[in-house]
């Protein structure tokens, strides 16, 4: 599944923007939520909704980076 990459703000306003053109129907839902890297501070992913683009880096799958580390 494709990702995009980048600022908290930027994956949050494309969450937004997503979830409001697909007029989920429970307040609460979304489209998908930011998540942090574990090496990068500050860089964050979210899922690319295959109907809505966006300037950020688009990975085909979510970079190792952001995948849970194992204990």
């Amino acid at each position: 599944m494709p990702y995009y990459t980048g600022t908290y703000k930027e994956c949050q306003a494309y969450d937004e923007r997503v979830s409001q053109a697909e007029s989920y129907p429970n307040k609460g839902d979304n489209w998908d939520t930011p998540i942090e890297s574990h090496t990068t501070p500050g860089r964050y992913a979210i899922l690319k909704h295959p109907a809505y683009t966006s300037s950020m880096q688009c990975f085909d799958e979510l970079p190792h980076e952001f995948l849970p580390q194992n204990e």
